[in-house]
């Protein structure tokens, strides 16, 4: 599965690669950060912000 998630607001699309795309969630582009879960990755910088 390759996710890509929103930097601003959390909006997950699937079958995609991160990069900076138009979210339909924030009504801006934004960069959206590859997203993985159960496959024993670790966090990577979207889970580094404050």
């Amino acid at each position: 599965m390759k996710w890509a998630i929103c930097s601003n607001c959390n909006y997950v699309l699937q079958n995609s690669a991160p990069g900076t795309y138009a979210c339909p969630s924030c009504e801006k582009t934004v960069p959206f950060f590859k997203f993985e879960a159960f496959c024993g990755a670790k966090p990577g910088k979207f889970y580094e912000r404050d």
